[in-house]
């Protein structure tokens, strides 16, 4: 739980807020697939 935290504080101090976005950490992926 404590990545998600750690991820979620970065894309908030890195990212730009130029749109919308949802509170989302992938756990891995596959491909085309994607598990949360």
């Amino acid at each position: 739980m404590s990545n998600t935290i750690d991820f979620e504080q970065q894309d908030k101090e890195y990212i730009a807020n130029t749109y919308g976005r949802f509170n989302v950490c992938f756990e891995k992926g596959k491909g085309s697939l994607l598990w949360d």
